[in-house]
C-alpha cells in the first residue's frame, strides 16, 4: 500500500498507488523527496500534526506532517522545524535519529511541513502500563528507568536544551528495554540569552501538559529544572498506575500521592524532591540528579525486604504435610514425586538443553549436613546473559542452584536445602539477571510484581494466576509450556528467570513464598 498525504486528496489510499510514483487520485507525488513512501496513517489525534509510517528502501521510518491549518502560524512552524534541528544534534539510543526536515508540495500547490525520523519499535509508557493492566512498576524498575531518563536528559541539557514536555506518552520503550524520549518539538534552548530574557520579564511560549507541567512553566517561565518536575510526575503515574490528577486537592493546593504507592519512604522522598514547587529546590542539574539516583539505588540495596523465592525462582508447593521446591534437572526426563501429593498435576516430558552450558564448580566443605556442597561459578551465566542468550542462561541458573545445593541427583530442592541456600549466591544470581536485562528480568523484579498483585504467604490460586498473567507465564487463562516461553527482550517484565522445565504449572495448589528469602534482604 502507498498513501497520499495531500489533505485534499479524494482517495489517498487509492488501490493503484502501490506501484506508482504519483497518486492515482490527485496526482501528487507518492515518493517524498524521491525516497520516502508513506504506508499508513498512525495518528491524527494531535492538534499539531499527523503521524505516518513510511519506508525508505525497506527501512521503517516515521513521518510527521504539520497540520494544514497551522501553516500560517509562524510559532507552530518554528516549533515543528525545531524538533528536527534539535534531534540532529544528538546520537544516543534514548533519542530518536532524525533524517531531517523538508517541505512537500502537493499537486494543487499546498506546502506541507515534514519531518522523517527513526521508527521506534515499541509502546510508549502510557500504552505499556495499560498493557500491564495499570499495575504499578517495581522500585527496581523505577530506579533503572530513572537512571536511563536522567542519562538522556544529561545529553539533552548538555547541548543547552531542555525538553519541556516529559510525560508517559512521550517516552517509548524499545524492545531491548531502552527508553526513548520523543517529541522534541517543544524543546527550548537554555542559553544565557534565554535565561536573561526570562529574568527581564519577557514572555516565553508556554507548553502545558495537564498534570505534568510545573508551576513556573505554566506561567511561561520554564527552566531546565522544569524537566525534573515532569519526570517526578511521570514516576508518580508509573508507581501508582493512576492518573496524576487523582492526587491533586485543588481546594488545599496539595498533591498527595504516597498513600497510593507501595514504595519505600526514601524513594517517595526522592520523587517529591523532583516535584518540588520551586525549581531551586529540585536537583540543580542532571549530574546532581544522576548522583542522587545512584545514592538512592545503594540505599535501597541495603534495605531488608521480603523476597519470595517461591515466586521469584519458581514454585513453592505447600499443601497437606508435603512441601517441595521443584527445580527440574537439566536433561532429566521426569519430576520426582516424593513428598508431593499424587493429586498435583505434573508433566513428565521436559525440553532438553545442551550440557555445554553447564560450568563445573569446585566442591567445598558443607557448613551444614544438608546444605551447600559446591561453590558456584557465575562465569558461564554472566557470559550467556551478556550475549542475551536467555534460554540457556535460564538453564544455567537452574544448574547453578542444583549444584550449589548438592541436589543434582534429586533434581529438586527440598525445604531444608532452600533454608541452607546462601543468600550471597541468590543475590549474585539476581544481580546478574537484573544487570544484563537492564532491570527487566530477575528474582527481585518478580518479587515486586508478586507483591503488587497482592501476593503473600497465604495467597490463593487467583493471586498466583494474576501473577502468571503479569509475567507472561499464563496466557488466555492457560499456563504456558516451557518451550512456549518468550526468551527474548520482547517478553513481559519479570518473565525470566523461570528455571523450571515443567511443561505446565499446577494451577491451583500453589503456595507462595519461602521464608528463606525474607532472611536474605534482596531488594
Amino acid at each position: 500500500m502507498s498513501l497520499c498525504i495531500n489533505p485534499h486528496c479524494p482517495k489517498p489510499d487509492h488501490p493503484q498507488n502501490s506501484n506508482n510514483r504519483q497518486c492515482q487520485s490527485c496526482r501528487s507525488d507518492l515518493l517524498l523527496q524521491g525516497r520516502y513512501r508513506v504506508m499508513q496513517l498512525l495518528s491524527d489525534n494531535s492538534g499539531f500534526g499527523k503521524i505516518y509510517s513510511a519506508e525508505q528502501r525497506g527501512s521503517a521510518k516515521i513521518l510527521k506532517v504539520l497540520k494544514e491549518h497551522l501553516n500560517n502560524e509562524p510559532k507552530a512552524v518554528e516549533l515543528f522545524q525545531q524538533e528536527a534541528n534539535v534531534l540532529e544534534q544528538f546520537q544516543h539510543p534514548g533519542i530518536p535519529k532524525v533524517d531531517g526536515y523538508f517541505e512537500y508540495q502537493t499537486k494543487n500547490g499546498l506546502t506541507l511541513h515534514c519531518i522523517v525520523m527513526e521508527k521506534i519499535e515499541g509502546p510508549n509508557l502510557e500504552e505499556w502500563l495499560k498493557q500491564q493492566g495499570n499495575h504499578p512498576i517495581s522500585e527496581q524498575q523505577a530506579i533503572a528507568w530513572l537512571k536511563q531518563l536522567a542519562e538522556i536528559l544529561q545529553i539533552v541539557h548538555g547541548k543547552q536544551y531542555f525538553h519541556r514536555d516529559i510525560k508517559p506518552p512521550n517516552i517509548m520503550l524499545r524492545r531491548d528495554g531502552q527508553l526513548v524520549l520523543i517529541d522534541f518539538g517543544t524543546a527550548r534552548e537554555a542559553t544565557y540569552t534565554y535565561l536573561a530574557r526570562l529574568g527581564a520579564g519577557y514572555q516565553i511560549t508556554a507548553i502545558v501538559s495537564v498534570g505534568y507541567t510545573p508551576p513556573e512553566q505554566q506561567n511561561f517561565q520554564a527552566v531546565p529544572q522544569s524537566d525534573f518536575f515532569a519526570l517526578g510526575r511521570t514516576f508518580v503515574y508509573l508507581l501508582t498506575g493512576q492518573n496524576v490528577l487523582n492526587f491533586y486537592d485543588a481546594y488545599n493546593d496539595v498533591f498527595s500521592w504516597r498513600q497510593a504507592a507501595n514504595i519505600s519512604p526514601i524513594l517517595a522522598k526522592f520523587i517529591d524532591n523532583l516535584m518540588a514547587r520551586k525549581p531551586q529546590d529540585r536537583p540543580h542539574n542532571t549530574q546532581v540528579l544522576l548522583q542522587r539516583i545512584d545514592e538512592l539505588a545503594q540505599k535501597l540495596a541495603k534495605r531488608k525486604t521480603n523476597f519470595p523465592l517461591g515466586m521469584a525462582a519458581g514454585v513453592l508447593l505447600v499443601f497437606g504435610g508435603g512441601i517441595g521446591f521443584w527445580v527440574s534437572k537439566l536433561g532429566g526426563n521426569s519430576i520426582s514425586p516424593r513428598d508431593i501429593s499424587s493429586s498435583i498435576p505434573m508433566v513428565t516430558s521436559e525440553p532438553r538443553f545442551s550440557r555445554s552450558v553447564v560450568t563445573s564448580v569446585a566442591p567445598i566443605s558443607s557448613p551444614r549436613s544438608i546444605s551447600i556442597t559446591t561453590s558456584p561459578d557465575y562465569t558461564q551465566l554472566e557470559n550467556l546473559l551478556k550475549l542475551e542468550i536467555w534460554k540457556e542462561a535460564d538453564a544455567e541458573t537452574r544448574n547453578i542452584m542444583l549444584k550449589a545445593s548438592g541436589r543434582e541427583e534429586e533434581s529438586w530442592l527440598d525445604t531444608k536445602s532452600i533454608d541452607s541456600f546462601p543468600c550471597k549466591d541468590l543475590a549474585n544470581i539476581n544481580k546478574l539477571w537484573v544487570k544484563y536485562s537492564k532491570g527487566k528480568f530477575g528474582f527481585s523484579v518478580q518479587k515486586s510484581i508478586w507483591e503488587a498483585v497482592g501476593g503473600s504467604s497465604q495467597a490463593n490460586p487467583e493471586i498466583y494466576n494474576r501473577f502468571g498473567d503479569r509475567v507472561g507465564w499464563r496466557v488466555n487463562k492457560h499456563w504456558l509450556k516451557y518451550d512456549d516461553y518468550n526468551f527474548t527482550m520482547n517478553s513481559p517484565i519479570g518473565h525470566l528467570p523461570q528455571m523450571f522445565n515443567h511443561n505446565k504449572l499446577p494451577s491451583n495448589r500453589l503456595s507462595v513464598l519461602a521464608p528463606k528469602l525474607a532472611k536474605c534482604g534482596i531488594p
